[in-house]
């Protein structure tokens, strides 16, 4: 079940990215998709990850594939897809997950001081299996997305649930780690953009208005 635009209490609305300033995965979505590439005889490059972080998992299997010239393979994205999402609803219930930072003391008023989207490209009951199992609760009104088909987090697809939501764009502050999400929030207009335990050298090229450890840090500042 969704929010509705009635349901959300007044206050600062917020763009919350899932992976990172939310929950520390540890980098087991993004090993998971090295492991499958892995088994199909392709050791993806460094960086290549970085790249496709956020997306869809068939998209980002294909991605990948077809950027290591193996389009052959990337035409089985699909089932490599299906095999790398098996391996994620397993983890979500492994209890491998931890809070990221900042996010155990700063959730609850998140949810409970405006209109929430939690920035995620898979499955709405997938993520709220990971925060369950990272113990911020995985409740079901909890509003998932933000992205377009392929899964990559779009301006556009934020942009509706600013208007669901009777947002003005610069009312909403984004609480982003990757390139493709911190693009995505500032393409939409919020009006912070921060980038939650990003690298100065990444906040370079970014256009993040400001840089946080962790979330806490990020609500701090703004």
């Amino acid at each position: 079940m969704m929010n509705r635009p009635e349901d959300s209490a007044p206050g600062m609305a917020t763009v919350v990215e899932l992976l990172g300033p939310l929950i520390d995965d540890r980098g087991s979505f993004t090993r998971t998709l090295a492991e499958v590439a892995a088994g199909e005889g392709v050791v993806l490059r460094p960086g290549a990850l970085d790249q496709v972080g956020g997306g869809a998992t068939a998209w980002a299997l294909a991605t990948l594939l077809e950027g290591h010239g193996r389009s052959d393979l990337a035409e089985g994205a699909e089932e490599l897809a299906r095999r790398v999402q098996r391996e994620w609803e397993g983890m979500a219930r492994s209890g491998l997950h931890r809070p990221a930072p900042g996010s155990t003391i700063t959730w609850p008023s998140l949810r409970t001081g405006g209109a929430v989207l939690v920035l995620f490209g898979g499955e709405p009951d997938l993520a709220r299996a990971l925060l369950e199992d990272a113990g911020l609760g995985g409740e079901t009104r909890l509003e998932v997305g933000g992205s377009g088909p392929e899964g990559l987090p779009r301006p556009d697809a934020i942009r509706r649930w600013m208007v669901r939501h009777h947002l003005a764009p610069g009312d909403v502050r984004a609480l982003v780690r990757s390139p493709a999400a911190v693009l995505a929030a500032a393409a939409a207009g919020c009006g912070a953009v921060i980038g939650v335990g990003i690298t100065e050298a990444a906040a370079e090229t970014l256009p993040v208005t400001a840089m946080a450890t962790d979330l806490a840090a990020a609500l701090a500042s703004g």
